[in-house]
């Protein structure tokens, strides 16, 4: 039985070379045959240009799609090798050599392909949520093995494929540099606490605010997940996701890689009320996926007697 696959659509610009041999109408032709399903005459459209001599992204991209619906997955595979080799920058053919990947029961192959899509941009959540199912289900397997039971098969993976390519440039949003840092953190609790208004917070607060920021950043370290959400306030504010999805994710991200480790350099309380505070510093992330260094800001709030995030902002 072949694994179900979660289909989603990712924003389409298109973008074709100069000498393209396919023509845009004809492009559009086979896109709307295949949305309907209808693969083999999608692919006659295709074929009947050559492609192959022709270097646009889409019309290949569209190809390799095609012959995945038709479990002709040789063929697609040269078709998403050949497009990670001429655009090395889209992590789109990456991610769905992946699938193939899968679909074949070979998932270290997979997961090295998942590993160059987030090389290629490190905030394209697809990538991510697709190593962490990958993940879940290498050590499923490992357990199996451990207590000698049969190991689980391929079709217990369903890893996203991605329809469409995007070529504007990736825009790094608080969320979606979130997904960055997830695969990543170390923690070296550097404490140069600079900055502080001494007259607005009492001295055993500013420690408190300080203490939970390098507390949180041990948790996300630990790989403790319970600990490290239970440093977010219930209002935390993740782009149009709930709290519930939020931390779903949160928890498939940092499950995800092998180690995790967060430092934390010149943390100052850049504003602070008896209910309210920002602070900021310079966060190094580092996994066996990514090593990554910029600049994080938490608003906390007191909430009794605890201070919980209630926003975060990371820029580079």
């Amino acid at each position: 039985m072949r694994p179900i696959f979660f289909l989603p659509v990712i924003a389409l610009s298109l973008c074709f070379s100069t000498g393209a041999v396919l023509s845009d109408d004809l492009y559009q032709k086979a896109k709307v045959l295949f949305e309907k399903n209808k693969y083999s005459e999608a692919l006659k459209i295709i074929n009947s240009a050559n492609i192959s001599a022709d270097k646009s992204l889409q019309p290949r991209f569209l190809k390799g799609l095609i012959l995945m619906k038709m479990e002709m997955y040789d063929e697609a595979e040269k078709i998403f090798d050949g497009l990670t080799f001429d655009y090395p920058k889209h992590p789109e053919p990456y991610n769905n050599l992946a699938v193939i990947h899968t679909q074949r029961g070979d998932f270290e192959r997979a997961r090295k392909s998942l590993e160059a899509a987030i090389k290629t941009n490190p905030s394209f959540q697809a990538a991510y949520e697709n190593l962490g199912k990958l993940y879940a289900q290498l050590a499923s397997e490992a357990y199996k093995k451990a207590i000698k039971k049969t190991p689980l098969s391929d079709n217990s993976i369903q890893l996203s494929l991605l329809l469409n390519i995007t070529n504007a440039p990736f825009v790094i949003s608080s969320e979606s540099s979130k997904v960055a840092e997830s695969a990543s953190v170390n923690i070296d609790s550097t404490r140069n606490i600079s900055g502080i208004n001494s007259k607005s917070v009492p001295k055993t607060s500013k420690k408190q605010i300080s203490d939970t920021v390098l507390e949180w950043a041990s948790a996300w370290s630990a790989k403790d997940v319970d600990k490290y959400l239970g440093y977010y306030a219930k209002t935390f504010k993740s782009s149009q996701k709930s709290w519930e999805e939020w931390a779903a994710l949160r928890r498939s991200r940092i499950n995800g890689p092998k180690s995790i480790s967060i430092s934390v350099y010149n943390l100052k309380i850049v504003s602070e009320s008896d209910t309210d505070a920002t602070v900021r510093f310079e966060q190094h992330y580092k996994s066996n996926l990514i090593d990554s260094k910029g600049i994080k800001t938490l608003i906390l709030q007191k909430i009794k007697e605890d201070w919980l995030i209630k926003q975060e902002l990371f820029s580079k």
